[in-house]
């Protein structure tokens, strides 16, 4: 049991490298590593795509854990084909939400940890005495955007979280071995990190915003341009209801009160040429 009082966060890319940091990346193009696989590349002080313990009174690093490896990030890459688009053998890796803290007792055992999905679509869970992983699962497919991006969501009890898909590729549901090239919403049983469901967007268009779970229902949008809002059963994934807003949703809900407030917008026009 912890004796200090921490915070946990967690950090993003490195964009800039010393020369001979670049080289040893360089030799690492084209090479699949273990998502639990540190960068080799980098001293031991660079604490990028990582998850840390921060002592709250001194800022001192009281443990990190670097997970995914090397990775690329450059808006660059958004245009095909662009020559300004570095090569590299992972797509981005770095995390886009806060970690959330649970408490969970596999095996009849008290575990504290730490929760974070990664943009590389891997979910994480950590010691939060020590950083040890206790668990780590592939949610759903990475992308140049992001595969887990900017809020996961939890009862206690699950792991919610949206699987963006940005690059449509091809996804299999689990457990249900269905396929879809859309965005996704998915569970795991926090306990173990095992997928619980998985929910393809029915709107057939990326799941970017952040999940949100109150009194048993996950509530997501969707990126499509009539905005969609969908309300999921917590213990299934099915869908219960949508409505459309009227502009995409990349944005999360909060729910209260028995409303769920969120925002819209961008409404996109297409003029003929």
């Amino acid at each position: 049991m912890i004796t200090f009082y921490p915070i946990w966060m967690e950090t993003g890319n490195l964009y800039i490298a010393p020369p001979e940091v670049l080289r040893c990346q360089e030799e690492q193009n084209n090479q699949t590593a273990k998502p639990n696989h540190p960068d080799q590349c980098i001293g031991p002080d660079v604490h990028f795509n990582s998850i840390l313990a921060v002592d709250i009174d001194s800022g001192k690093i009281i443990w990190s854990r670097q997970l995914g490896g090397y990775d690329v990030f450059y808006y660059a890459c958004f245009i095909p084909n662009n020559p300004d688009c570095p090569p590299g053998p992972n797509l981005t890796a770095d995390f886009g939400e806060a970690p959330m803290l649970l408490t969970i007792h596999p095996n009849g055992r008290r575990r504290d940890i730490a929760v974070a999905v990664q943009k590389s679509g891997f979910a994480w869970a950590l010691d939060r005495d020590n950083g040890d992983i206790v668990w780590f699962k592939l949610a759903g497919p990475g992308g140049i955007i992001g595969g887990g991006i900017w809020g996961a969501a939890t009862d206690g009890r699950s792991v919610f979280t949206n699987i963006a898909n940005s690059n449509n590729e091809k996804f299999t549901l689990a457990p249900s071995n269905l396929t879809t090239t859309a965005g996704a919403w998915v569970a795991l049983d926090a306990n173990s990190g095992n997928i619980l469901w998985s929910t393809a967007n029915p709107s057939n268009d990326n799941a970017m915003g952040p999940v949100t779970a109150a009194n048993g229902v996950v509530f997501a949008g969707s990126v499509a341009p009539n905005g969609p809002i969908y309300a999921m059963s917590a213990k299934t994934g099915k869908i219960l209801w949508s409505n459309n807003t009227g502009a995409t949703v990349y944005g999360g809900v909060s729910a209260g009160y028995g409303c769920i407030y969120l925002g819209n917008g961008y409404i996109y026009i297409y003029l003929a040429q």
